[in-house]
């Protein structure tokens, strides 16, 4: 075969190759970024919301939105009125990823409200999705002082609803007027995945002011007596301070 022609066809091939591996490179990237997108589309974020309603008037927060006071991921603050007669609300929910995780969900919601016109209602809820599998002993803390009532609930959700109310984990309340501390501790199991959501309702018979704060966690079980045993010790020095002021 003449030099010349070797070296063309030489090329040809090399040509070829190239064109082979150029292609295989393409379609490895693009299935890369289809992979990419089905990853994002089956594991949508959590957004952790509140949620304060005197029955009338209501407000929605959620995470980053534009009444969310505080910049983190994970932690939702509402400072403002709701209808005319709860006009301080200062609100706070935690939750993962600043607290705990997906299969170890710790919450907590804090609190300080104030009826400034007379009786009234306000409810606040605070919840997220997103969580599971999880197991263990859930435990529910909750703490304050109010000059009317408290009451205080849990709820999982399988369905993954925000502030779903599938299943009631604990009830606790009704506490005051004055300061008051709890613990309720439950078995627990949810699969994948399941939302959580703490509801707090406030009572007042005039005008008056309620502060609290609700802890609702899902710890391992080695940690469970331990967090019990400072839990109680902490609600009891919260409990003494508020009755010495």
């Amino acid at each position: 075969m003449p030099l010349a022609i070797l070296r063309m066809d030489t090329a040809i091939c090399r040509s070829i190759e190239h064109k082979k591996v150029w292609h295989m490179k393409s379609f490895l990237k693009f299935f890369a970024v289809m992979a990419g997108v089905v990853g994002v589309a089956g594991s949508a974020s959590a957004v952790p919301t509140l949620y304060l309603s005197d029955g009338v008037s209501s407000v929605t927060v959620a995470d980053g939105s534009a009444f969310d006071s505080n910049p983190l991921v994970g932690v939702v603050s509402y400072n403002g009125a709701v209808g005319i007669n709860w006009t301080l609300n200062v609100t706070t929910g935690l939750s993962k990823p600043v607290l705990g995780s997906a299969t170890q969900p710790w919450m907590d919601m804090s609190s300080v409200n104030a009826s400034s016109k007379g009786a009234g209602n306000l409810t606040i809820k605070f919840s997220d999705d997103n969580f599971g599998p999880s197991s263990g002993k859930l435990i529910s803390i909750i703490g304050g002082t109010t000059q009317g009532n408290v009451n205080m609930k849990t709820y999982s959700d399988a369905a993954n609803t925000i502030f779903g109310q599938g299943t009631l984990l604990t009830s606790q309340g009704a506490f005051g007027p004055g300061g008051f501390s709890n613990i309720k501790s439950i078995s627990f199991s949810g699969g994948l995945p399941f939302s959580l959501t703490e509801v707090a309702t406030i009572t007042h018979t005039k005008k008056a002011i309620t502060s609290f704060n609700e802890e609702l966690r899902v710890p391992d079980a080695g940690m469970t007596l331990a967090l019990l045993g400072s839990s109680l010790l902490g609600l009891a020095a919260f409990s003494r301070s508020r009755k010495s002021a």
